[in-house]
């Protein structure tokens, strides 16, 4: 029993000792160089894809009327969120209309998601895409298409295999979007920003890749409306981009369809911050980075090596137990 309650004791001086360690040393410094005049624009559409518009374009429609705040206010770029565009501007000529009216009356590039389609040798396929839309220069600059569906959400793997174990959940999600091979950063004009779409947020690869390929920042799209009014997912997504913040050394422009939005500085503070379920512009002068962080740089290492250290203690575990066993 002693043994036991000393292990304990050890465990948790441990943990207290790491703690300290942690308020001890200070946070790794992030000079900024120069701001970017974000204008981020929450629709509030019905976005949800069990919730859908009356109409196709009914979610452009109103994602343009609520980008009026930010008409003459000199923004250097236009945010919108993930899947704002229910119509694609690169197959349909009025939704690209639309877009141009947009940018030309902001002075300033537009960025918008929207499902995108490709077709190559008679085969279609779908793209979950952000976009970077300037007139002046024939509409769409530069894209990112999301590389890592979120699988049961965006597409299905084995289809034929889970339908044939629940079709009525399987034909609830029709999507089945192509992982995209684009890099992760745009070049939104007067600065290189890079691409998070929904859950890429939480993906240690995505993040990491955009900050290493130069993204002085970070365009957080998302799209929160099937998650409803009643659970935290859109504030526990906020609380992650806040700490990616502070990981990367980058501002993070959080922006969703329906909230919740929010502009994050690198020290992981909120700036502004809109309310959910409601129209909403957020206008600030963003501040620029491009240090690399420890993060950043060893980051990846350090999941390999505990992964490591797992798999090895898993290893030696079972070695020592079949050890005993075979000298019992």
């Amino acid at each position: 029993m002693a043994g036991a309650g000393g292990g304990g004791a050890a465990r948790a001086a441990l943990v207290t000792a790491i703690a300290a360690l942690m308020v001890v040393i200070p946070a790794f410094p992030v000079p900024t160089h120069g701001t970017l005049r974000v204008g981020a624009v929450q629709g509030d559409t019905k976005a949800g894809y069990f919730d859908p518009p009356a109409r196709v374009g009914d979610n452009l429609l109103r994602q343009i009327q609520k980008t009026q705040p930010v008409y003459g206010r000199h923004v250097d770029v236009v945010v919108w969120p993930e899947g704002a565009s229910d119509l694609d501007p690169l197959e349909d000529p009025d939704a690209a209309a639309l877009w141009d009216e947009v940018a030309q009356r902001a002075g300033a590039p537009l960025v918008g998601g929207a499902i995108t389609a490709r077709t190559s040798h008679g085969v279609t396929r779908y793209y979950n895409t952000s976009m970077v839309w300037q007139p002046a220069r024939g509409g769409e600059t530069d894209h990112y298409d999301k590389k890592h569906p979120v699988p049961f959400g965006e597409y299905v793997p084995a289809r034929p295999f889970f339908h044939a174990i629940v079709p009525s959940l399987i034909d609830l999600i029709q999507r089945e979007y192509t992982p995209g091979t684009t890099d992760d950063v745009m070049d939104v004009g007067k600065a290189v920003a890079s691409i998070a779409i929904c859950f890429d947020i939480v993906d240690d690869q995505i993040m990491t890749d955009g900050v290493r390929e130069g993204g002085q920042l970070v365009f957080a799209q998302t799209n929160n409306a099937d998650f409803g009014q009643f659970t935290d997912e859109s504030v526990q997504q906020l609380a992650i981009a806040r700490i990616r913040a502070r990981e990367l050394g980058r501002s993070v422009v959080n922006i969703s369809t329906v909230g919740t939005s929010a502009i994050v500085y690198p020290d992981g503070t909120e700036h502004d911050r809109l309310a959910t379920y409601t129209p909403g512009v957020m206008i600030d002068d963003v501040p620029l980075a491009t240090t690399m962080t420890p993060a950043v740089l060893g980051g990846r290492q350090i999941e390999w090596l505990v992964c490591g250290l797992g798999v090895g203690a898993l290893v030696a575990g079972f070695t020592v137990r079949f050890g005993r066993r075979r000298k019992s």
